[in-house]
């Protein structure tokens, strides 16, 4: 006999401390994203001036409308993100696995989003920036924020893949692996007590184990009164035996004829043939008389005889 494997041991109770240093480092890239946004919405003036130089020929008012909509959008853009990352951190932190899947997906992109800005910024600072719209904007901002933002995205670019990192580890894997599926028995419906409602033309529940009067019986089982399967029933003869009393099949009764053409069995009396002499005595005839009266009993021996009176003594 084959046994299935063993199932999986359930998950642990208690969150690893892997898991809760991964939660940790997401609440921190969040917390960076909004200072990254705050430094943004800072130098939003400098940045309208960076829009003005580097579209030569335009207007202040659409340089201002640029930078509003650049601005604007990077405050949504940051504000979903870091609801969806801390939504995600709370939902890895009760052991969902889907959770962990979708961290490590919009992780990752944000990890390369973030270190290739993070690039950008160190080659224009240092110069290695080849000549263009986007060379000419960076150098119109103040320094102090293009090293600010460069280390702020550095960081959390860092943050976020050493979480990811913890998310992977087996102490992880363990505390998000579901756990095994057991027989619980609530899922069998139990048995409606006495009296309780049943269906439009259903009777009243009978106790558990009986059959209500009336019913078929249960399937293997005889109804009372009715004999075994190859039995008979009391009082009814087996097929091919004759009752009680009765000839057997091709043999006459007792006194009968014999059929016609056939006669007596051999050293057998006829049917109306007397018996022998002697060999039954008939139930009326008187027992025969002795032949002989039996002899007179024998007499009592005589007593013994008195000792004489003239014997002399010694």
């Amino acid at each position: 006999m084959s046994y299935g494997p063993a199932p999986a041991g359930a998950p642990p109770s208690r969150r690893p401390g892997t898991v809760s240093a991964a939660t940790a480092l997401i609440f921190l890239y969040v917390l960076l994203l909004l200072v990254g946004a705050a430094l943004l919405a800072v130098v939003f003036p400098d940045l309208e001036r960076a829009f003005a130089d580097a579209a030569p020929g335009g207007s202040g008012d659409a340089s201002g409308a640029v930078a509003g909509v650049v601005v604007g959008l990077g405050g949504c853009v940051v504000l979903v993100l870091g609801i969806a990352f801390v939504v995600l951190a709370v939902f890895a932190g009760k052991g969902r696995n889907g959770a962990r899947v979708t961290l490590w997906v919009l992780g990752g992109l944000m990890a390369c989003c973030g270190g290739a800005s993070a690039t950008g910024d160190v080659l224009g600072l240092s110069g290695l920036q080849s000549a263009g719209a986007g060379a000419d904007l960076q150098a119109n901002l103040p320094e102090w924020y293009r090293w600010t933002s460069a280390g702020v995205q550095f960081t959390g670019t860092l943050v976020l893949l050493c979480a990811l990192v913890l998310l992977a580890l087996p102490a992880s894997n363990a505390y998000f692996r579901p756990a095994p599926e057991g027989w619980s028995p609530a899922a069998y419906p139990a048995y409606p007590g006495p009296g309780a409602p049943q269906h439009p033309g259903q009777a009243a529940p009978y106790h558990p184990g009986h059959v209500p009067p009336g019913a078929p019986p249960q399937p293997g089982h005889v109804p009372p009164g009715a004999p075994y399967p190859g039995h008979a029933e009391p009082g009814a003869l087996y097929p091919g035996h004759a009752p009680l009393g009765a000839p057997h099949p091709g043999h006459a009764a007792p006194g009968a004829p014999p059929h016609p053409g056939y006669g007596p069995h051999p050293g057998g009396p006829a049917p109306d043939a007397p018996p022998p002499a002697g060999a039954v005595p008939p139930p009326s005839a008187p027992p025969a008389p002795p032949s002989a009266p039996p002899p007179p009993p024998a007499a009592p021996p005589a007593p013994p005889s008195a000792p004489s009176a003239d014997r002399e003594e010694p």
